[in-house]
């Protein structure tokens, strides 16, 4: 712990504005981690979308935990990383922290949105910390649900047809052929609701951990500093 503080310290004292945060249990043992360095906070508020996405991935070292990614896109519609968290799991209070966190980080941004998986964690912590932000779900999530739940069916095709659709007849042309092909597919993308996934009926304004899967085997210090050092380059 003591080296993980000294190098947040020196890392916000040669990164202006960068936001590190560290969260101890009740026998100041590690519990949460939050990165986001000056220069993705002030790019991401001055150049980018207000569309931020957020994916998280099972850490593979000897504690476990989870690795929260945030990211943005840029006007080539390339990703953009914008913070980092670690914690014990995809929690309401775990989330919550994450979030809180990152409001702390970005601040206000007018016309927001998220785009996430479909984990209730994020969902609630979403809605508790950005309640003012419109928050959509990633399409290629609910694509991979759909191959296992209606294997061998055509639903995966006309579902990404609905949700690239610009108007809503054309939306509601693909959604009708879902329900009569297969009842229970429509159910499950109706009760999800369709202003999260579907471009037509999205309010908002329209993942990055391939980059770091090597880095989930390592201790927490080594993965933060690996992150840092792919983030400079």
């Amino acid at each position: 712990m003591p080296k993980l503080v000294r190098y947040c310290h020196n890392m916000v004292r040669t990164n202006s504005d960068s936001a590190f945060f560290i969260e101890t249990d009740g026998q100041n043992r590690f519990k949460y981690f939050f990165m986001a360095l000056g220069q993705c906070i002030r790019d991401f508020r001055n150049a980018m979308r207000p569309l931020i996405l957020v994916d998280g991935t099972a850490l593979n070292a000897r504690y476990e935990g989870k690795l929260i990614i945030a990211t943005c896109q840029d006007a080539n519609i390339q990703i953009y990383p914008l913070a980092f968290g670690i914690v014990d799991g995809e929690t309401d209070l775990a989330m919550r922290w994450f979030f809180t966190k990152l409001r702390d980080a970005i601040g206000d941004i007018e016309h927001f949105a998220f785009v996430t998986n479909w984990g209730q964690s994020i969902i609630n912590g979403i809605a508790k910390v950005f309640p003012e932000a419109h928050h959509g779900y990633c399409m290629y999530h609910i694509q991979g649900n759909l191959k296992t739940r209606y294997r061998g069916s055509d639903i995966v095709a006309l579902f990404r047809r609905a949700a690239k659709a610009y108007s809503f007849e054309e939306f509601t042309k693909f959604m009708g052929e879902i329900k009569h092909k297969l009842e229970s597919a429509w159910e499950y993308l109706s009760n999800m609701g369709v202003e999260h996934w579907a471009r037509s009926h999205f309010s908002g304004r329209r993942i990055m951990r391939a980059l770091f899967k090597k880095d989930r085997e390592l201790p927490i210090f080594a993965t933060i500093q690996h992150i840092r050092s792919k983030l400079q380059q």
